[in-house]
């Protein structure tokens, strides 16, 4: 029923988008893609363990991972070189990135800073320059303070 395809160069992602007559919910959109990447990785036995589609309980779980969690799910069940599928609660573990809620929340705050801190400076116009230039000058001479105007 269904050919198992060795060393195939066209693998679906998770953000392949499905070409279809009828829009289907995301969720269920991005269960059945997983549902058809882990059936080119375990092959019919994955179907026949599970079926052709996902079940409720997979579905529900799917939809509250993100698509970063879903591929470390994917890539844990290569690296694991296990013949046999995995249950629902292990992949959901091998999904888990092991941190806490808040710690996830405070390295997306982190990776905000840093591109903060990455975006490139704006150069001054040549009249702030220029005007900064001569309040520079008037200060080692010794003049009065330039007006918030000349700048």
């Amino acid at each position: 029923q269904r050919s198992e395809q060795k060393n195939s160069v066209n693998v679906p992602t998770l953000s392949t988008t499905t070409t279809s007559s009828t829009a289907l919910p995301a969720s269920f959109e991005q269960s059945l893609k997983l549902w058809q990447i882990m059936g080119e990785i375990y092959g019919s036995q994955w179907f026949n363990e599970y079926g052709d589609e996902p079940n409720t309980s997979w579905i529900v779980e799917i939809e509250r991972l993100t698509l970063a969690e879903l591929a470390r799910g994917i890539e844990q069940c290569k690296r694991s070189r296990s013949p046999f599928v995995p249950r629902l609660p292990q992949f959901l573990g091998y999904c888990d990135d092991g941190l806490t809620q808040e710690q996830r929340a405070f390295n997306a705050r982190c990776k905000e800073s840093e591109m903060l801190l990455r975006l490139p400076r704006p150069e001054p116009s040549p009249e702030i320059r220029k005007a900064a230039i001569l309040e520079i000058k008037k200060l080692l001479r010794g003049g009065s303070h330039a007006t918030d105007e000349s700048l």
